[in-house]
């Protein structure tokens, strides 16, 4: 009922962008959207930016591409995205890409750095390049290996003669012929987490220790500072920002993923880096050197890596795991693994698959409704710590990469998506949101296994006598425990055992705040109220004289005359608040009468029953 209602008051205001606009700058893209109507959009919005340093206000265009109804601005400024269409010619949009799309184009849109975890060859990386390369951004690539320095993410100190540079990088680079000074030097560096890069005295230490200069000209050696990836992707474009990427962030030492915790320190927004005395804050808001100060750029990060049962990977820690929207992808089943092999090869059209979605909205403003965003906390709060105890249980199995879900930072991301994503059914957004965020780690709670007999999948561990549980065994226990927390949110929302409020399920109560937060969806609720309960409205027949039975239908009739007419003096009423009034005690009145109808038909029968086993005898 809420659903239709919401849907009706709280469409989409955006106007849906008329397709010629994008056509003169990326026809390739409105191919595209053409192609995949029900995956793509393109909506052009009006908006009002106000001036950090005036206070004015103005209103500004911004064009969006709608990917699974996100909205995902498209970059007209500075530098655009380094791919082109050709890049895509094999990409298919296939079941595992969407669900990457979705997990990707959520991160972004909220700015909650999504962490995937899944095999290779899944389509990762091109999808994040798809995205890109869709919305017009740049992305700036990271990939993380044993040898991956953490100044190659924040920055150094590099000599100022560029043949100097090169040799003095070439070094850090292979550390394996390094004198035991500078061996030294570095150890010690790496072991404080608290250190980001290299001073410019042990930068000094280590040209001399590797003879990259003589004693006799080290006052000549001067140093410059180098940025690193991540202020590089903030800085991007003049201040723009970029999208960067991760990839196998799992691959990455230990010591190196413990100063990206300090690095980030809980705010991917901004990063501090007071090792560097030219300009000791980064920030992904733009610095004091930038003109439009105050202003967001558009950096994202997006990361991804292999599961910890790969070569060279550890299972992350859960303190680093919660700064993430940390999410776990299977492998490609096989019918989609084969129509992404036919789709490659003859680059025929992909089936797209049924999508279970609905219409974006711009929705409630939550802040302004505090009763309505307690009982949607109220659910987040009831349900993470139930999926806690679940997870704790020794039911479920613990896999190699750890994860918690009564973390406080998830409940503040749903809490985010919805403010920003919200449904034309509010409901159905907070249990998207929390499928997202939590529902999202289940398969992480397993571990990969890829030395599977698949021809003998069909049997247990037991049987084979392993202790590894085979593919199926795994898909089946993911499944049920999907199902096990899906039933949870169910029964929290509108279950017997569930909280209740006023005596209601938090389901109900949720579509009366919504109702009562304008008349016009408490109207349009009473009528389909009205027009359910109207279904149990029953016109009699004539019948006998059967006195007391008689009088009853006559009765009956006349409160249904009655009823009409109050529903005829709501229909004209110009008052919202008596028409609602009207229409209420008319939806009371509709289910009297269902009530007694049913005891009329009920002694009707009873009656010819009666009658019939008289005239039998």
């Amino acid at each position: 009922m809420v659903k239709e209602n919401f849907k009706e008051l709280f469409e989409d205001k955006g106007q849906e962008g008329d397709l010629e606009i994008l056509t003169k700058t990326r026809p390739d893209v409105v191919e595209i959207i053409k192609a995949n109507p029900d995956i793509f959009g393109f909506v052009v919005k009006k908006e009002t930016e106000k001036n950090v340093e005036t206070g004015q206000e103005k209103e500004v265009e911004r064009k969006y591409i709608k990917v699974l109804g996100i909205e995902l601005e498209m970059n007209e400024e500075g530098c655009g995205t380094q791919f082109d269409a050709k890049e895509f010619e094999g990409f298919a949009i296939d079941k595992k890409a969407i669900e990457l799309m979705k997990i990707m184009a959520t991160g972004i849109k909220l700015n909650q750095p999504p962490l995937i975890e899944g095999p290779t060859d899944t389509g990762k990386s091109k999808t994040l390049e798809f995205l890109a390369y869709l919305t017009n951004h740049y992305l700036l690539y990271q990939s993380f290996s044993g040898q991956t320095d953490v100044t190659e993410l924040i920055g150094k100190y590099v000599p100022a003669v560029e043949d100097v540079r090169i040799r003095f990088e070439k070094l850090l680079e292979n550390k394996k012929n390094l004198k035991p000074e500078t061996i030294k030097i570095l150890q010690k560096f790496e072991s404080d987490p608290n250190r980001l890069t290299l001073s410019v005295e042990e930068c000094t230490q280590i040209a001399l220790s590797e003879s990259l200069i003589k004693p006799e000209n080290l006052e000549k050696l001067q140093w410059n500072w180098s940025d690193g990836t991540v202020p590089r992707a903030m800085k991007y474009s003049n201040g723009l920002g970029c999208w960067l990427y991760f990839d196998e962030l799992g691959a990455a030492e230990p010591q190196i993923l413990v100063k990206l915790n300090r690095i980030f320190g809980g705010n991917f927004a901004r990063v501090t880096i007071t090792e560097n005395s030219q300009n000791p804050d980064i920030e992904a808001t733009y610095p004091d050197w930038h003109q439009r100060k105050g202003e967001l750029n558009q950096f994202r990060l997006v990361a991804t890596t292999n599961p910890p049962s790969y070569a060279g990977r550890e299972p992350f820690e859960k303190d680093f795991i919660r700064r993430w929207v940390y999410q776990r992808i299977g492998r490609m089943d096989k019918e989609t693994f084969l129509a992404r092999l036919d789709f490659v090869g003859h680059r025929g059209k992909l089936e797209s698959p049924e999508l279970k979605r609905q219409k974006l909205s711009e929705g409630i403003d939550l802040e302004k409704v505090p009763e309505l965003d307690h009982i949607l906390n109220l659910v987040v709060s009831e349900f993470r710590e139930q999926a806690q105890m679940k997870l704790n249980s020794k039911e479920w199995e613990r896999g190699e990469q750890e994860f918690r879900f009564d973390d406080f930072s998830d409940a503040l991301r749903v809490q985010k998506y919805l403010r920003e994503i919200q449904g034309t059914d509010l409901v159905e957004t907070l249990k998207d949101a929390i499928r997202f965020y939590y529902l999202g780690k289940i398969e992480a709670s397993l571990p990969f296994i890829f030395d599977v007999n698949w021809e003998e999948k069909s049997k247990t561990a037991k049987e084979k006598g392993s202790k590894k549980m085979t593919a199926k065994d795994i898909e089946s226990t993911q499944s049920e425990r999907v199902k096990e927390l899906e039933l949870l949110l169910n029964e929290i929302l509108e279950g017997k055992t569930g909280p209740k409020i006023d005596g209601k399920s938090i389901n109900k109560k949720i579509e009366e705040e919504i109702e009562n937060l304008n008349p016009e969806i408490k109207i349009n609720a009473l009528l389909n109220k009205i027009k359910e309960s109207k279904r149990g409205v029953w016109v009699p027949v004539k019948t006998e004289n059967w006195g007391e039975i008689q009088q009853q239908i006559k009765d009956y009739e006349d409160m249904i005359r009655k009823t009409e007419e109050i529903e005829k003096l709501a229909e004209g009423n110009k008052d919202i608040q008596k028409r609602v009034a009207l229409l209420e005690k008319a939806e009371k009145e509709y289910q009297k009468i269902g009530k007694i109808a049913l005891q009329i038909q009920d002694k009707i029968a009873q009656k010819k029953k009666l009658e019939s086993e008289i005239k039998f005898d």
